[in-house]
């Protein structure tokens, strides 16, 4: 563990760092976010004693179990006994739950979250203290600069900053006119847009999917986001013969890839293309028994992100209000410009308008699209899309986990999706995800049982990253 003054310095840095980035993207107003996390306390014997544990796997959990921290890793994990701990700090887990650390499978490290018309910039720094409050202590950001989030994760590793630990892509790969685009035109004044446009990874023919592979490779990327939607709907979306070789090569570098998609259009080019994960479900179209039937042969998991497009539709009919959960992580001049009446300004952001239209246009679909994902079992992961209007970091995780047993997934499917099933990802022999011997300590100790009521995740005792204890605040 650093210092207090190295910690104070590397902060001040990467505050210039995100400050820097929030200035040459947008003209801004500066509010005050809430302390979320005051310290990490440097314990490294723990042990957590006769707590009922879900280890990440399964449908049951471990009733009255001791489990033993040493530094960073699980030491050990028995049945309780009343004999001597030693040196082992004790955490009394009575009447608790303990879960595998959360983990947001789609998360953007450098977005804001503020609609267009609020103007409110980014705070990556921010967004990482809010992920971890939240008790996610793993996330996997699918879009951002390499330059700002590659000294994010090697900052958080260090424990120079606090936060969950960071898997990323760069900037994603997408074609002219296409989905990021028009709305990063919208968010952003001139020439601010231009600038980070420009940044963007732009393929015009097969043979460009070499190169722009390679270029993502030299910025030590985790895996590899395309783009395949038609965000506004009528804008270009990458096709088939562009997201083959794209997806080969980055096979080839042993990465898997993400394509973004908004229509059964998108989802089936993008399977026959190859790809691992589909970030969204599709949100703007009506899924066929036929169409998931072939989703199913192909293999390819889903990031749903489906409470954010409820949201942008309750923004859309302007009876959108925040949950009790946005409230402590997000302040009011995020949320109050999109709650209730206030969210009529949307007309004024044709790209996000024309995005809520549609999902207003399908969302009665959403139901029947959930019944055929469920009869083909497509695996899916927990994600959120945060922060972005409608889904804020750290609180929407946990409304998409409720979001997700309302429309008919079980609670352990749900849990197991938000932990050992997003750690195997990318990974095949990952060491967090899951509660057992020799595995990271990232664990989150609840005052309820979440298999008992899936909102029980937000009853957050304790969140453990790496061994060492979490001190969260709920200072505004």
């Amino acid at each position: 563990m650093k210092t207090p003054f190295v910690l104070l310095c590397s902060k001040m840095f990467l505050w210039c760092l995100a400050l820097v980035f929030m200035l040459s993207c947008r003209t801004t107003i500066t509010i005050d976010y809430p302390e979320l996390i005051e310290n990490i306390q440097e314990d490294t014997l723990l042990v957590i004693r006769n707590v009922d544990v879900f280890t990440g796997e399964g449908d049951e959990l471990l009733r009255g179990y001791d489990v033993f921290i040493d530094g960073e890793r699980i030491a050990k994990i028995q049945p309780s006994s009343s004999l001597e701990t030693g040196n082992y700090k004790v955490i009394d887990g009575t009447g608790k739950t303990l879960l595998p650390g959360f983990i947001d499978t789609h998360v953007h490290v450098m977005s804001g979250g503020s609609s267009p018309w609020a103007k409110i910039g980014p705070s990556p720094v921010h967004n990482l203290h809010a992920w971890l409050f939240s008790g996610i202590t793993t996330i996997y950001d699918l879009g951002g600069a390499a330059e700002i989030t590659k000294p994010l994760q090697e900052g958080v590793r260090d424990n120079t900053i606090y936060g969950p630990d960071i898997y990323f892509t760069a900037a994603p790969v997408t074609v002219k006119g296409s989905h990021p685009i028009p709305a990063l035109k919208e968010l952003n004044p001139w020439p601010a847009r231009s600038f980070i446009t420009s940044n963007l990874n732009i393929i015009k023919k097969p043979a460009d999917a070499k190169k722009i592979i390679e270029g993502l490779v030299e910025q030590n990327v985790d895996y590899i986001k395309l783009i395949c939607d038609e965000l506004p709907p009528g804008s270009p979306f990458m096709a088939e013969e562009l997201m083959k070789p794209l997806i080969e090569e980055a096979h080839n570098q042993g990465l898997k890839v993400l394509v973004h998609i908004g229509s059964v259009e998108n989802a089936l080019a993008a399977a026959r293309a190859g790809a691992d994960v589909l970030a969204h479900a599709v949100y703007r179209d009506k899924l066929s028994d036929a169409d998931v039937k072939f989703l199913k042969e192909k293999g390819v998991k889903m990031i749903f992100t489906i409470s954010g497009f409820e949201n942008i539709d309750a923004m859309y009919t302007q009876k959108y209000k925040p949950k009790p959960f946005d409230t402590l992580t997000t302040p009011e001049p995020i949320l109050g410009p999109v709650t209730g009446d206030n969210a009529a300004k949307m007309k004024e952001a044709p790209v996000m308008f024309g995005l809520a239209k549609a999902i207003h246009h399908y969302i009665g679909d959403y139901e029947q699209n959930f019944d055929l994902l469920q009869k083909y079992k497509i695996p899916f992961l927990v994600g959120t899309d945060s922060p972005n209007y409608g889904a804020y970091p750290g609180s929407s995780l946990h409304q998409e986990m409720q979001t997700l047993v309302k429309y008919g997934y079980t609670k352990a499917e749900v849990l197991r999706a938000a932990t050992s099933d997003a750690a195997r990802m990318f990974l095949d022999k990952p060491d967090f995800g899951t509660i057992k011997e020799g595995n990271l300590a990232n664990v989150v100790l609840l005052d309820a049982n979440p298999l008992e009521d899936i909102e029980n995740t937000q009853k957050i005792n304790l969140v453990i990253k790496r061994g060492q204890v979490v001190d969260r605040t709920f200072e505004k």
